[in-house]
């Protein structure tokens, strides 16, 4: 039985190791990936024009590698070197990964290897830059560093334009000096977007990139729906319409006249106002209106209305014969108008006033009298004329036979 025991630990051996293993894959396999490092690019213009300013070129590029760019480049960074004069030299120099420790052996390097270019032929920066656009589009950052002479304007760049008057703008001094320009082309997510020319020995100015979003464990915000703006409905009112008005127009009297009147309207006749049947029996007595005399005329001036005595009712003709005689209504007498004695003028003693009391009283007393004796006897004519007339029908036979 011992000689089955190693057999047996050997296997389980190879199972435990075997289940390790599946364990371990998947792990590996569900690692985020590594994010691409940034990139720079140094390149290099090593025409026939460049010859004079060799020194101070190497001089400027041994400054920035060992400055890290002014600080600008981050420990695991990618950085590389071209030269161009009517050709392009891109990957002859190894790429570096930048460490800050080792910013001196780095910049060593680099110096070294421009030490060994020829300055010959023309400039062509349109070659570098054709070369450029795949790396541009494939680079999450991407820092171009070119040293040049500002002789050739540069083509193949969003930022021609401004690029081209910065050289225009600094060739004249650069004609009596032995320095380069330097021009700074910053990429972001495969775009450019921004550009710098800075005049060595200046310090070299980088524009920065865009923020990016800090990543966090924490779970995504999700900001809740704005809730949809409150629609206000306006009820304008209609305007009134104001109802046309016709001038007025004078009527007549007795003229009835309808206006405005809606079609629905019935027709209408005008009323038609008749006078009241007066009765037969009645006594219309006139009113009597008191005449009122000024204080200053004498009261011998004022004359006294007359009284005169109707006229004795005169009993009708006896009619033709008929069945029913008519009845004539009685005539009744107006009464006589009596104006009034005027107040006397207050005197200055007391005995005129007293006689001219006297003597107006009496035709007053007088007229009373005689507007009674009327009265009386225009009643008792009355009366009598009522009782010719009152005489039944039997009565009138009688007499008619």
């Amino acid at each position: 039985m011992n000689l089955f025991r190693p057999p047996s630990a050997f296997i389980a051996a190879a199972l435990l190791g075997f289940a390790v293993a599946l364990n371990a894959a998947p792990a590996t396999t569900n690692a985020a990936p590594r994010p691409q490092p940034a990139r720079w690019l140094l390149i290099v213009d090593t025409s026939s024009g460049m010859e004079k300013r060799a020194d101070a070129v190497r001089g400027v590029v041994g400054e920035m590698v060992s400055s890290g760019m002014n600080g600008q480049m981050q420990p695991g960074d990618e950085f590389g070197i071209w030269t161009y004069n009517k050709k392009l030299s891109a990957g002859v120099a190894p790429m570096q990964t930048w460490d800050a420790s080792r910013s001196n052996t780095i910049a060593g390097r680099t110096v070294a290897f421009l030490d060994k270019q020829s300055y010959t032929g023309k400039a062509k920066p349109e070659l570098v830059f054709a070369a450029l656009e795949p790396i541009v589009s494939s680079s999450r950052q991407l820092t171009v560093v070119m040293l040049s002479d500002g002789a050739v304007d540069v083509a193949g760049t969003p930022f021609d334009a401004a690029i081209n008057a910065a050289y225009a703008e600094h060739r004249p001094a650069l004609k009596k000096s032995r320095m380069p320009l330097v021009t700074v082309l910053r990429g972001y997510k495969g775009n450019y977007f921004a550009q710098q020319v800075s005049v060595a020995p200046w310090i070299t100015e980088f524009p920065a990139f865009p923020a990016e979003p800090v990543k966090t464990n924490l779970p995504p915000v999700v900001e809740p729906p704005k809730p949809a703006p409150k629609r206000t409905i306006i009820i304008r009112p209609e305007p009134k319409k104001v109802a046309e008005v016709e001038p007025a127009v004078a009527l007549q009297p007795g003229a009835v006249t309808l206006r405005n009147l809606p079609e629905t309207t019935p027709d209408v006749k005008p009323a038609v106002i008749e006078p009241l049947p007066t009765p037969a029996n009645v006594n219309l007595t006139p009113v009597v209106t008191p005449v009122v005399t000024p204080a200053t005329v004498p009261a011998d001036a004022i004359p006294i209305a007359k009284v005169e005595p109707a006229p004795p009712a005169i009993p009708p003709a006896a009619p033709a014969p008929a069945h029913v005689a008519p009845v004539t209504p009685p005539v009744v007498a107006p009464a006589p108008v009596i104006a009034p004695a005027p107040a006397a003028p207050a005197q200055a003693s007391a005995t005129p006033a007293s006689d001219n009391v006297t003597v107006r009283k009496w035709p007053l007393i007088l007229g009373i009298t005689f507007m009674w004796v009327a009265i009386v006897v225009a009643l008792m004519l009355a009366r009598r004329a009522r009782r010719a007339n009152a005489t039944s029908i039997i009565t009138q036979s009688f007499d008619k036979k």
